[in-house]
This record gives structure tokens, C-alpha cells and sequence, in this order.
């Protein structure tokens, strides 16, 4: 015959467990939640650098473009092309004061450079052109 003792006291082990493993498993999905939130903020970081480094290159490219253009002799021609987006990043691109400034909804990168005659125009084949000292984009003097 079971003594009421023992089964009382079985019962408080698995009551114990019960306890042990809920509180385990808290302490678990808590650390689980740390870890999700620190991935998440990491990528944040990881996508803002993405979006500048692409900005950034972009403008250095255009402004290349511009300043060879403005060191070669009058009659230089070239065509370069300014994609519509940045690997998926759309943005805005233009020419303030001298100034290039493409900018997307998180980040800017501007560029001093030297004076333009006519807009850029992104996702199309832009055209540069030295006339009479002057430089001409896309038809613009």
C-alpha cells in the first residue's frame, strides 16, 4: 500500500519541475528577445551604411565625369549613364549652387564640382559636352 506521504510528495517534485521549467523557458525566450533585438538594430546600421556607401559612390561618379569634362580641350563629348536606382534605393539627384546632391529617404551625399549648364537626369543616358569653355549637359547651353 502507497502511503499518502509519498504521493503528496511526488506531487511536489512535479509541481517543482513544472516551476523550474517555466522559468527556464522565460529566461530563455528573454535572452531570445535580446538576441532579436540587437539583430535588428545591427541590420538598421548595416542598411543606413548600404544606402550612403551607394549614394556616396554614385555622386563620385557623376562628379568624375564633370571633371574631366572641365579639364579637356573644347569639343569633348561623352555619354555616362545615371541609373534610375541604387541597387533598389530610389533618390533624387541635383545641382545646387555647384553643389551635387543626391539624397534618398535616409541619407545625403553632396559634392562641391565645378559649374554645369542643364540637369542631370537619372535612369536615362546623360550626355557632357565642353562648348566655348562651358559644360553642357544633356543639350544644356
Amino acid at each position: 500500500m502507497v502511503s499518502g506521504k509519498f504521493i503528496k510528495r511526488k506531487s511536489q517534485v512535479k509541481s517543482q519541475v513544472s516551476t523550474e521549467f517555466i522559468i527556464f523557458f522565460g529566461f530563455m525566450f528573454l535572452i531570445f528577445v535580446i538576441f532579436l533585438i540587437g539583430v535588428a538594430d545591427r541590420y538598421k546600421t548595416l542598411a543606413a551604411d548600404k544606402e550612403r556607401i551607394l549614394l556616396s559612390d554614385q555622386a563620385q561618379k557623376i562628379r568624375k565625369e564633370i571633371l574631366v569634362a572641365s579639364t579637356v580641350e573644347d569639343g569633348y563629348s561623352r555619354s555616362f549613364e545615371i541609373p534610375a536606382s541604387l541597387d533598389g534605393v530610389s533618390f533624387t539627384i541635383q545641382v545646387v549652387n555647384d553643389v551635387l546632391v543626391l539624397e534618398s529617404s535616409k541619407e545625403e551625399s553632396s559634392l562641391k564640382m565645378p559649374p554645369i549648364n542643364g540637369t542631370l537626369q537619372k535612369g536615362a543616358t546623360n550626355t557632357i559636352e565642353k562648348k566655348n569653355g562651358l559644360l553642357c549637359i544633356n543639350g544644356g547651353c
